[in-house]
């Protein structure tokens, strides 16, 4: 954008000026001039009536002596030509840092300035292109601090002018701006230029816009986006080139549009400094469908326009689990696709519901496939997404990220403007208080809503989660690429969302779900957080499941087999903990484990292909025990004492725990089934210490040898 700022003569600060070194020949001396020597004079151009006259090409000298010296010139840009470059240069080194300032003449008196030198230019050389059209100009060279002379060394200023090759001007502003039909060439051609486009588009239509350059070029192209909102424009979209210098510019990217309208589409370079009057660039702005239509005539964006997806509500056996399936694309930058699941409000007692989501992609593509599952927070009322910075509402506060365990795990400050503009009355104390972060989404409900669970993959692969349903519903699926920067036109994918009551029912939960604390499903839990260390972590999942193990198991005392403990692993990184009563107390013992499987147990799937594969822990206080079953090696089989030829293993001593926990899950925490069921008992195998498996210390204390 061409900019014309008035100003003064007044302004610039100019006055007379005599001859002599001791004052200055831009204003009047006072108590910060230092008078410098000036050898060869003082120079007399000091406003628009004593400017020196310049031909275009000349090489003018001049010298900045003494401080706040201003120096007039009198330029003319011809008839036929628009763009005025500048060139100043000084020998150097110099404490003087040039710059400049453009007036034109007003016809009735008094100058106004219509440009200036850019900024971040060296004190050695300063210099720029300006669009200004022909007539006569004043440019006014000067220290930029005016605290700076030279009475040594003299600058050069020279100036030259051209015509402006690029055909859209003047499209300088929201005014002048250029419907675009089809690609067109436009040029930066001088600093801080500015080139406005307009389109118009229908409801559902994405625009594909493309900005290239044949070659490399000063500029450093940008493009901004703009929606037409009453009176003002407001930003929506932007993408730069980064360095024009390093090569050929290519921005191309489809982008969504909130609706119908009128969009304004504005060139420029990134810093508004770099101008090229010799490279054009190539605009193209296309319309094309919104393929995805569960975006029209609404975008389905956010949870307020989610797209229904059905009623969850009555879900019961997970061998016809409630099931429900969209197709939907990821068409355009930064898509986002929301999807509402109706759901009891109150979560059913006995068994809570379980989660599968399946996202898979109909051909080859670079979208990087991310779900998370948003649940409301009841305790939290929201009419915008900025006041779920936070949940809890009021009086939700948090001590530490432990606090936060159901929802971010992440206990953060409040804002001031948060506690202002969200919590009606809020007291005084109320910007220092703590609460667990949101996700910063309002609900159709009017409740915050915060992210259970966040999963992705690479390239288009399919992703396959589940998880249990920790709170009532309405729920909402968020579908999108991991990092919003990939999408594909071409390629749609299919969500599929099962959900049915927990096949192991009033048992669970019985062990600490945390998903927030698993970066990825095949790792142990990770810290999340500065507070946390490893030990806390590993501290924080033992108690927890602890806390929520199923009721102890009795092992007879007469050498047969325990009553059979069963389960399913119903979700990703389920655990299941179970209790069960030491049946030798203060003595040695070793105990045999017998488990199976049945039902359809997958042998493939997961993050590492291996499919379900049990593995069962028993913590005794004083050490663990574990054992797989894992599909590429058996479903069935004993583990324990079995006869002096066998292991040292299941071995319970003086010291071991009054209360052992079974914990049992899948190897990699990555695969589950609704169908494969699990079953484990145990029975003293052996009383004492039998020598060998196992072997006695000099303290007669058994150990595993």
């Amino acid at each position: 954008m061409r900019l014309t700022v008035a100003l003064s003569l007044a302004l610039l600060g100019v006055a007379g000026c005599s001859d002599s070194a001791s004052k200055n020949d831009g204003g009047n001396a006072d108590d910060a001039f230092i008078p410098v020597s000036c050898p060869e004079g003082v120079d007399p151009s000091i406003d628009p009536e004593t400017a020196i006259v310049v031909a275009e090409g000349q090489q003018q000298q001049g010298q900045i002596c003494p401080q706040r010296d201003v120096d007039f010139y009198k330029v003319t840009i011809p008839a036929g030509k628009s763009l005025l470059k500048i060139d100043l240069t000084h020998p150097g080194p110099t404490q003087v840092e040039l710059t400049y300032r453009l007036l034109k003449a007003q016809a009735g008196g008094g100058t106004v300035g219509v440009g200036s030198a850019p900024a971040g230019k060296t004190n050695n050389y300063v210099g720029a292109l300006h669009c200004l059209g022909p007539g006569d100009y004043y440019v006014v060279v000067q220290d930029s601090g005016d605290d700076a002379a030279d009475g040594k060394k003299r600058y050069t200023f020279s100036y030259t002018t051209e015509a402006d090759l690029d055909k859209n001007e003047p499209n300088d502003d929201e005014a002048t701006a250029k419907a675009i039909n089809g690609p067109v060439t436009g040029y930066i051609s001088c600093t801080g230029d500015q080139d406005f486009y307009t389109v118009t588009t229908g409801v559902g239509e994405l625009l594909d816009i493309s900005l290239t350059t044949a070659k490399t070029t000063p500029v450093d192209l940008k493009y901004t986006l703009y929606l037409k909102e009453g009176k003002n424009l407001k930003a929506i979209a932007s993408s730069t080139v980064g360095d024009g210098t390093k090569k050929p510019t290519e921005l191309e990217t489809i982008y969504p549009t909130p609706g119908a309208g009128t969009y304004y589409l504005v060139v420029q370079d990134d810093g508004d400094d770099d101008s090229d009057a010799a490279t054009p660039y190539t605009l193209t702005i296309s319309k094309r469908p919104e393929p995805d239509t569960n975006d029209k005539p609404a975008r389905n964006d956010h949870p307020k326009t989610a797209t229904a997806l059905g009623d969850a509500t009555g879900a019961e056996s997970c061998a016809s689990p409630k099931t429900f399936t969209r197709n939907g694309h990821i068409a355009s930058i930064a898509d986002v696709d929301v999807y509402e699941i109706a759901g009891p409000a109150t979560l059913p007692a006995g068994a809570p519901p379980v989660i599968e989501i399946e996202v898979k992609f109909s051909g080859a593509t670079k979208v990087d496939p991310a779900v998370s599952l948003l649940i409301p927070d009841p305790a939290t009322s929201c009419t915008e997404d900025r006041c779920c910075q936070v949940l809890g509402g009021a009086d939700g506060s948090c001590g530490s990220v432990y606090d936060c365990s159901a929802s971010s795990f992440a206990c953060v400050t409040r804002s001031q403007e948060f506690c202002n503009e969200c919590i009606s009355g809020a007291d005084p104390t109320c910007a220092q208080k703590k609460s667990c972060a949101g996700a910063v989404t309002c609900l159709k409900s009017s409740q915050c809503g915060y992210s259970q669970f966040n999963r992705s993959a690479k390239d288009g692969s399919t992703l396959r989660i589940a998880q249990p349903i920790m709170a009532g519903g309405p729920w909402y699926v968020r579908v999108a690429d991991l990092g919003g920067d990939e999408y594909d036109y071409g390629v749609s994918y299919t969500l599929t969302v099962k959900i049915c009551a927990d096949p192991d029912g009033a048992k669970e939960p019985d062990g600490g779900y945390f998903p927030r604390l698993v970066a990825f499903p095949n790792k142990a839990p990770e810290k999340d957080s500065a507070e946390f260390t490893s030990e806390s972590v590993e501290d924080f999942f033992e108690n927890e499941g602890t806390q929520k193990a199923r009721g102890a198991v009795t092992i007879p005392k007469d050498g047969s087999f325990s009553a059979p403990i069963t389960g399913h692993i119903s979700y990703e990184h389920d655990e299941d903990h179970i209790l069960i009563t030491n049946p030798c107390p203060n003595k040695t013992c070793q105990l045999l484990a017998e488990y199976a499987t049945k039902g359809s147990c997958p042998g493939n799937g997961g993050t590492l292909g291996a499919g379900l594969e049990f593995v069962y822990l028993l913590e005794k206080g004083s050490g663990r025990d574990g054992f797989p079953s894992a599909q590429t090696l058996e479903k069935n089989g004993t583990f324990g004492f079995t006869g002096a030829s066998g292991p040292c293993a299941i071995l319970l001593r003086e010291n071991s725990s009054d209360q052992l926990r079974l914990v049992v899950g899948d190897r990699f925490h990555n695969n589950w089934s609704w169908s494969c069921t699990y079953s484990i008992r145990f029975k003293i195998a052996n009383s004492g210490c039998p020598v060998p498996p196992c072997a006695l210390s000099s303290t007669n204390e058994c150990y595993v040898p």
